[in-house]
């Protein structure tokens, strides 16, 4: 399917330019997908979270980068939204943010900020639940420029110093994720082995926060017209027994979007609470962890100042042994 879409717009390209005086490729029908029976017995493995699931993650991600990834699955952005959106785009009063600029990487050919989303219909509006606005108010330091990202990386490293809130890459943030997802475990003869931290699940990258934004929003009755106008979907499902002009007539409503809100503030509010019952668990691991990586840093400086002394010493015997033979 992804080589006759490709196709078909180098095709329709060289139509447009005269260079040939059809597109063929429009002629031929596109193939049917495959049918995989696992999805139709509901044997597949999900690739979204549920509320208890979601707190479990956030427990285990690190602290910075709850804000965001919670931001993401509470108000459904594309990875590139979230690190684009700059403060002017953000109305806490109104419980409402404005997506427009999007971060991009696009390998060897640069990286940067577009001023304008991949499609028309990704120019929304997105309403902010209670847990959305708290943690963006978080990541809002006073007195800002209206031109400061809102979710950055966190510095300390060789281009930006801690808390200078440097831009955050996409490719780093689907580090952070994977981070999260994937457990490291050290056997006792040393070896590192990594296992997946929810097995059940089918997990790619930060795109999956959008996929449960979506999942939340049908499990609470949202009409799948609402839910891509939300996600800035272009067009929309057609809803089950409604007309093509009744869709057109039907507008998103103050009321509706409160439900919406609603929805997601009450699975988020589920996914906080596992998350603080799971929190002091979590951080202590992370404290006997960094203890014993302090101490191992500190046994091979020590052992480091042993061997330079007993080198030093050893030049000094030698040297004071050739006085001697002199």
């Amino acid at each position: 399917m992804a080589c006759r879409s490709l196709l078909l717009r180098i095709l329709e390209a060289a139509r447009k330019e005269r260079l040939i005086a059809t597109n063929p490729i429009r002629e031929v029908d596109a193939p049917e997908p495959p049918v995989n029976p696992d999805e139709i017995f509901g044997n597949v493995r999900r690739r979204t979270f549920t509320p208890e699931e979601f707190g479990e993650f956030l427990a285990a991600c690190r602290p910075f980068y709850r804000d965001h990834f919670l931001t993401q699955a509470g108000i459904g952005l594309r990875p590139g939204e979230l690190l684009g959106l700059r403060r002017r785009r953000v109305q806490p009063e109104r419980r409402r943010i404005e997506v427009l600029e999007v971060r991009y990487e696009a390998g060897k050919f640069g990286r940067g900020f577009k001023d304008r989303p991949k499609s028309p219909a990704s120019i929304r509006v997105v309403p902010m639940a209670e847990a959305v606005h708290e943690a963006i108010v978080r990541r809002l330091p006073p007195g800002g420029d209206p031109d400061d990202l809102v979710f950055t990386g966190p510095g300390g490293n060789r281009w930006a110093k801690r808390g200078a809130r440097p831009p955050l890459s996409t490719h780093n943030y689907r580090r952070v994720y994977k981070a999260v997802i994937v457990s490291r475990v050290k056997a006792p003869d040393g070896t590192i082995t990594e296992r997946p931290r929810f097995p059940h699940l089918d997990l790619h990258g930060p795109h999956d926060l959008r996929h449960t934004f979506a999942t939340w929003l049908e499990d609470a009755g949202i009409p799948s017209r609402v839910i891509d106008e939300l996600m800035g979907h272009v067009g929309g499902r057609m809803e089950r027994g409604v007309s093509p002009m009744g869709a057109l007539y039907r507008e998103t409503t103050r009321e509706m979007l409160a439900r919406a809100t609603a929805a997601i503030d009450d699975r988020l509010a589920v996914a906080l609470k596992v998350a603080a019952r799971l929190l002091p668990e979590v951080e202590e691991r992370r404290r006997s962890r960094r203890a014993r990586k302090t101490f191992s840093l500190r046994l091979a400086r020590a052992f480091q100042r042993v061997g330079v002394a007993m080198c030093w010493l050893r030049m000094v015997s030698l040297v004071s042994w050739r006085d001697v033979a002199c």
